[in-house]
């Protein structure tokens, strides 16, 4: 079971926390990393394993109203509804422990504009907002921070803008 966090917990493991990506690009160092699902995905799971699991996601589903829910699960294949199942939504909080095993549900349902996901890692600290028109605004602390991660999306495929 993939268990919720409130904004407070996120923020005590460290997570950037940006309101708008107004703020996000005066604050903090940045890029639009650019490409497709597979692209994406694989940048994520680098990312993942570089800030060893302090990794964090949010997942909008427990504040969503009835009837888009029950729309969202309706857009769910089977193996997406199995990992869906894993969620714990009941608190109404949104953020969760990115894990090997949500990552490629959070990062499609991204690409494909069906819900969006932000991803947090707080080892090499970076947030990584999804997704328009699969350009994702990529924001790091510092400038070296910047750089590890351009140099992980260019490896991955994906387009630096």
């Amino acid at each position: 079971m993939f268990q919720s966090m409130s904004k407070e917990g996120l923020a005590s493991k460290g997570a950037i926390l940006i309101g708008n990506v107004e703020e996000g690009l005066r604050q903090y160092q940045s890029v639009i990393l650019k490409g497709g699902k597979q692209a994406m995905e694989a940048f994520l799971m680098r990312c993942l394993e570089e800030n060893n699991d302090k990794a964090y996601a949010d997942f909008y589903y427990a504040v969503l109203e009835k009837e888009q829910k029950e729309q969202f699960v309706a857009g769910l294949d089977e193996k997406e509804k199995s990992v869906f199942s894993e969620f714990e939504t009941d608190r109404g909080w949104v953020y969760y422990p990115l894990q090997e095993e949500n990552l490629g549900f959070l990062a499609g349902i991204t690409a494909r504009n069906w819900l969006f996901s932000t991803f947090y890692f707080t080892g090499h600290k970076a947030v990584v907002w999804g997704n328009y028109n699969l350009e994702y605004p990529l924001f790091c602390e510092d400038l070296q921070t910047l750089e590890f991660y351009k140099n992980i999306a260019a490896e991955c495929g994906l387009e630096l803008l």
